[in-house]
């Protein structure tokens, strides 16, 4: 098989990325020693040494991807929770949110669904990329449960529907343990 030019330089970015096998790296060097300023591409003579802070960098990233899963789930729990803001009349509880403003309380739970979401999200980030451990079905399940409880509040008082909360917990649960 005769190696032209197009395949050379096909296989350029490999060599000079250092992902090239040995027998790549010696065809790569050998057709530049034959065919010197062909590709107009000069082979580098020293290996590339990582950065002295790569460790420092990477340990920084990890710090800031588990600061911000922990951020997510804080205001995913706040905006949630918000919506049970409540006043005290003698010894009468008043929900004055999802009562008195309803659509200021469907805003926070939104808000809190898509914080619910960059955390489940961020999670998986450091799962995948081996920053964090998976954690259990039955954690996602507890956390699946307590955070339908406003969902299925406010669902539930503008509706008038009693299971709205039930139907929500079994939902998350079931999806929860689906997931094992």
């Amino acid at each position: 098989m005769t190696v032209t030019k197009d395949v050379i330089e096909d296989l350029i970015p490999v060599y000079l990325a250092g992902a090239a096998s040995a027998d790549t790296r010696k065809l790569v060097e050998e057709f530049m020693a034959a065919h010197p300023g062909m590709l107009g591409v000069d082979l580098p003579e020293t290996k590339v040494e990582p950065p002295k802070d790569l460790g420092l960098r990477a340990l920084e990233g990890t710090r800031r991807a588990i600061a911000q899963r922990n951020a997510w789930l804080a205001w995913a729990a706040a905006l949630s929770f918000g919506v049970f803001s409540f006043a005290f009349h003698g010894k009468e509880i008043t929900f004055l949110l999802f009562r008195d403003a309803p659509l200021a309380a469907y805003a926070l739970l939104a808000g809190s669904a898509f914080c619910y979401a960059m955390f489940y999200w961020t999670c998986r980030h450091l799962v995948v990329t081996g920053l964090g451990a998976p954690h259990s079905p039955a954690l996602w399940a507890g956390l699946a449960a307590v955070a339908s409880i406003p969902f299925a509040t406010v669902m539930s008082a503008h509706i008038g529907w009693g299971l709205v909360p039930a139907a929500f917990a079994g939902m998350a649960l079931a999806k929860s343990l689906n997931r094992s």
